[in-house]
């Protein structure tokens, strides 16, 4: 059984979508945590989302996503894509 390592941040809302959010995952490092600037997608909706200082997830705005590089951009819409195929499926 794979083990899943979830970690706490600052409990809110997501800004999109209203979902409680009190924890996150790296799908790349499970073993990551999460820092301030770390970019976060939703579970919920595929909001994209930045951890502030004190590790809230809030909103990423278009224009701080556009100043990423292509790269994570493409990173982030292919994890979007997935949650939201996900949820269609879950319904």
């Amino acid at each position: 059984m794979a083990m899943t390592n979830r970690h706490l941040v600052s409990a809110t809302t997501c800004p999109y979508c209203g979902k409680f959010l009190d924890d996150a995952t790296s799908i790349e490092n499970q073993a990551n945590r999460p820092k301030p600037n770390d970019l976060s997608v939703c579970i919920s909706c595929g909001g994209y989302l930045v951890f502030d200082k004190l590790l809230k997830p809030i909103q990423l705005h278009d224009s701080d996503f556009e100043e990423l590089p292509e790269e994570i951009r493409a990173a982030m819409r292919k994890y979007r894509k997935a949650i939201l195929e996900m949820r269609r499926t879950d319904k």
